[in-house]
């Protein structure tokens, strides 16, 4: 049924979208209702893999040889990578995939660019998402290679920590999350952040009322190697691709 796939264009900024095109031939003699799925999987780092079910689209495979479209948006922590691609052709409920296949190397996403000058907090210290009304600020970046009395960063890592405050300036409750924080180092791998990482005061998750605020340390930890870190953050997956708050000298 999947003859082929293509991605236009074949490279993309971080942040970008491709075209993903598929070549099927519907055999049977009527047209049939499908959900074009797709998955980005990274050569370079196997934990790295990305999905866009908001693209997902529904076409309507007619019989014969046909081409159908669909758009695929990648995150900034895909810059530096090539990506396979698995496809899939199922039915509207996914109760049912026609077909599965993978595509070596079909997308590469482009490096993030080196930064002239690396500061050590974030410019204007804030990033506002207006669609939800929701305000973080980033400061007081460090780094720590001991660790507190109870834990300490595993062998051949350290922490990166920041103290992060999260308002809500909207109308409505919104959630927050300290797991809404990426950090990207220089190759491109991505860093969650880490749960019980240091003895501070960590920022908790919940559901913030309008008009409130919510503050405490945040950390990612990171190979020892770690030149240069971007921070990201997705406003509990409203923001797509997440923002860019800030880039951070580790080693350099």
């Amino acid at each position: 049924m999947l003859a082929g796939l293509t991605a236009d264009p074949p490279t993309v900024p971080p942040g970008g979208t491709v075209t993903l095109g598929y070549s099927v031939m519907n055999r049977a003699a009527i047209a049939q209702s499908v959900v074009l799925g797709a998955t980005a999987y990274s050569e370079r780092f196997s934990q790295n893999s990305f999905s866009d079910s908001s693209n997902d689209a529904r076409v309507t495979l007619e019989p014969g040889a046909h081409v159908y479209q669909r758009r695929f948006s990648f995150p900034v922590a895909a810059s530096g990578q090539v990506f396979d691609m698995l496809v899939s052709i199922a039915t509207p409920s996914f109760s049912k995939a026609y077909v599965e296949k993978r595509f070596t190397a079909l997308v590469a996403v482009a490096a993030l660019p080196t930064p002239q000058a690396t500061p050590t907090s974030v410019p204007n210290g804030a990033y506002e998402d207006y669609q939800t009304g929701m305000r973080v600020r980033l400061s007081h970046f460090q780094t720590d290679s001991q660790g507190g009395q109870f834990v300490h960063p595993a062998p051949g890592y350290l922490w990166a920590l920041l103290y992060a405050q999260v308002w809500n300036d909207g109308t409505q409750p919104h959630d927050y999350n300290r797991l809404d924080f990426q950090a990207v180092d220089q190759a491109g791998q991505t860093f969650s952040a880490s749960v019980y990482l240091t003895d501070r005061p960590e920022l908790d998750s919940g559901n913030l009322p309008a008009g409130e605020l919510r503050a405490g340390w945040i950390g990612f930890e990171v190979p020892v190697s770690t030149q240069r870190l971007l921070l990201t953050w997705d406003d509990s997956n409203t923001l797509s691709p997440p923002a860019e708050i800030g880039h951070y000298t580790v080693n350099g």
